[in-house]
């Protein structure tokens, strides 16, 4: 009978102690990951901006099952140790910059329970993305403590690209297609850009004059501070233009005016960005052939007027004037073009010329051959 006793209490005994052996690991890691309090404060990424990061308690987990990414920052009096998880930089549901990091207490060579905290960002205003120091606090039964991350700041309208477009047109002549190329640079100075390689381009002022505009960005991921190429195609409607452009204008006006719209995202959880890039401004050149055309057909009809004074007036024609004048037009134009091309604008009729548009290539042979008669009397016509 006492032995069946012993027994029984031996194995109750028993009981007890392979309970509290399988259950006090986990009351360990409760009791020490419970309590724990994690606020972010928010920053100013530029004025008028505000980045916010929001905490939602994850549970608790042990040393043992936490993921192998974790970064240990202790807290600034070595209350807490904060371990952030860098390969959990993401975006949530609701589209929502997300990270994780867990907390424990004491030094960063603690291997006790964790509690994991699930963490968003909730930003205000448009603002470049970048690597922050962002403060926080933590709170538990070793009192109040602060920490430092260092992590991502993300806006959903990051300016990640800048365009590096000259001031004056790009010129694209009329009759072939060419390409052009614009400096395209990551403005971001902290974090990679990852660009979407096709470009979308609109022209705003003549659509019709297009057969075919695309852009293509040369190098999908970007450094800080990095430029790569961006592209452009073009392939006009010469008829078109040709119709369009007939009457002179100033060298420096544009033609036309582009808008190009890139996407990209930054690394460490960015989100696409759609940057629309205004007025890339085109001037039109006529073709080679279609320009010489221009240059006889002025000098020509420069030549006949001439005739037609000298007629008119009973003098005697002198066909080696004639061949004079009507080589001069082209050295004339010549010297036009050296002038326009060092800035200097000549001025016809009230209008700055272009040389290598087709009707004010027409107009100054056709005064250069037809001498000071012909400009005379062109110059009564506009002024009766």
């Amino acid at each position: 009978m006492s032995f069946r006793l012993y027994h029984s209490r031996a194995s109750s005994w028993s009981r007890v102690l392979l309970v509290t052996l399988l259950i006090s690991p986990l009351l360990c890691v409760a009791s020490n990951a419970q309590d724990l309090q994690l606020v972010f404060l928010p920053t100013t990424p530029s004025p008028g901006t505000v980045a916010r990061f929001i905490t939602a308690d994850g549970g608790s987990f042990s040393t043992s099952d936490a993921p192998d990414s974790l970064v240990p920052v202790e807290s600034d009096n070595h209350k807490y140790t904060l371990l952030l998880d860098q390969q959990s930089f993401r975006r949530d549901k609701n589209h929502r910059f997300a990270l994780d990091v867990y907390v424990h207490t004491g030094p960063r060579t603690y291997n006790g329970g964790l509690q994991k905290f699930s963490v968003w960002e909730d930003a205000v205003g448009a603002f470049p993305d970048g690597l922050a120091d962002v403060p926080a606090q933590i709170s538990g039964n070793s009192g109040l403590d602060t920490v430092t991350l260092h992590i991502p700041e993300h806006s959903d309208d990051s300016p990640n690209l800048t365009l590096l477009k000259q001031d004056k047109p790009y010129v694209v002549s009329m009759g072939s297609s060419q390409n052009v190329s614009i400096d395209l640079k990551n403005s971001l100075t902290t974090l990679h850009v990852l660009t979407t390689p096709e470009v979308s381009i609109t022209a705003t002022q003549c659509p019709q004059c297009w057969s075919k505009l695309s852009g293509k960005i040369l190098r999908s991921r970007l450094g800080p501070g990095d430029t790569t190429s961006l592209v452009i195609a073009f392939d006009p409607n010469t008829l078109e233009l040709l119709r369009r452009n007939l009457l002179p204008s100033s060298g420096d006006t544009a033609q036309e005016d582009l808008t190009l719209t890139a996407v990209s995202r930054s690394e460490l959880g960015g989100i696409d960005v759609q940057q629309y890039f205004q007025h890339v401004s085109v001037r039109f050149s006529p073709p080679p052939q279609f320009l010489f055309l221009c240059l006889l057909v002025g000098a020509a009809c420069g030549i006949g007027m001439r005739a037609l004074l000298a007629r008119q007036q009973q003098k005697r024609f002198d066909w080696l004037d004639t061949v004079f004048q009507f080589l001069l037009a082209f050295v004339v134009w010549l010297f036009v073009l050296l002038m326009y091309a060092t800035k200097t604008r000549l001025s016809v009729f009230g209008y700055d010329l272009d040389p290598t548009a087709l009707i004010p290539a027409v107009l100054i042979t056709l005064l250069a051959a037809g001498g000071t008669s012909v400009g005379s009397k062109i110059s009564e016509v506009f002024r009766t």
